[in-house]
């Protein structure tokens, strides 16, 4: 179904600009990242895909998720 092995939590927070309809929308979203391209690590339809889709996409800022030390119950 995926072209790309889904992890089991997401690597990085993006901050990307959607051009999906031709005029833009900001959006955050959980990714992670295969190579140099981010996958959407959302539920939901897009699951998987890469972020970068429509002409015009461009991700403006990504933080790489670390780990709690915490441990949970």
């Amino acid at each position: 179904m995926f072209e790309v092995q889904l992890p089991e939590r997401p690597s990085h927070a993006v901050l990307f600009y959607d051009n999906w309809d031709g005029e833009g929308d900001t959006v955050y979203m959980f990714a992670f990242k295969v190579g140099d391209e981010f996958y959407q690590w959302e539920c939901g339809r897009g699951m998987g895909k890469p972020i970068l889709e429509h002409h015009g996409d461009e991700i403006l800022g990504t933080w790489e998720l670390t780990p709690s030390k915490c441990e949970t119950a």
